[in-house]
């Protein structure tokens, strides 16, 4: 009698506790080891097979990010917080001496954020998007005036200390 072999399922995108399995994928999962306990039977591991997995697509359901918090950002101040689908926020940086303040709003999807943005002062305005990092303390992205989302350049920020939210 042939000792049972070892499964070892891989994927190049790690499922961390950002990360959820469908329940398809559970269940197809759980089949597969079920069927490979009952076909083998054995008193130790003869070998080890590699099998990729690809990965997962991002999409709304796989991933769950809090974009709530006051963020330290390279522009200033951005807070943002959760309003059903949404994310409102409000940002104050300092420009040629003058205090500027502005309103995003935006709608996550997996890691990204993409937003519109407009000042209280002025008629800027555009739209961005915001790339969050694994552990959600930090983002990177860029912003842009009209309809460009990046000619107006990078912005990035670090979640303050207070607002981690146990990441």
């Amino acid at each position: 009698m042939q000792p049972p072999l070892l499964l070892v399922l891989t994927s190049p995108e790690p499922i961390g506790p950002n990360r959820r399995l469908r329940p398809v994928v559970l269940c197809s999962l759980l089949a597969l080891f079920s069927a490979a306990a009952i076909a083998c039977s054995g008193p130790a591991v003869q070998a080890i097979e590699t099998i990729d997995v690809p990965p997962i697509a991002a999409s709304d359901d796989l991933i769950v990010v809090s974009w709530t918090g006051t963020w330290r950002t390279n522009w200033g101040v951005l807070d943002m917080v959760q309003d059903g689908p949404k994310i409102l926020g409000s940002f104050t940086y300092l420009w040629e001496n003058e205090e500027r303040v502005g309103i995003l709003i935006g709608v996550p999807k997996g890691n990204y954020l993409d937003f519109k943005w407009s000042e209280q002062k002025g008629n800027d305005k555009g739209q961005g998007r915001f790339v969050i990092s694994a552990n959600h303390a930090k983002f990177s992205g860029s912003f842009g005036y009209d309809a460009s989302v990046d000619d107006g350049g990078m912005w990035s920020g670090l979640r303050n200390d207070d607002t981690i939210l146990g990441y």
